[in-house]
């Protein structure tokens, strides 16, 4: 389903072809060094997940912004 369209870009939801491709991309060391500093970014390890197509990932939460006045 698509989810979002623009001259450049497509968003939508993840499909059984998709597989390759994301298997091929996480199973890189430079995507995986990245990901290894995401906690950097303010995102929070979650631990790993097999949601994705059954394969087991990890999985990082981007922490919401404190609420508050400034």
């Amino acid at each position: 389903m698509e989810l979002l369209r623009t001259p450049r870009l497509l968003l939508r939801h993840w499909e059984e072809s998709d597989l390759p491709a994301f298997y091929d991309l996480y199973s890189r060391d430079d995507v995986m060094r990245w990901l290894a500093v995401a906690a950097r970014l303010g995102m929070s390890d979650e631990g790993t997940t097999d949601r994705w197509f059954g394969l087991t990932t990890r999985q990082f939460r981007k922490a919401l912004a404190a609420s508050g006045g400034a």
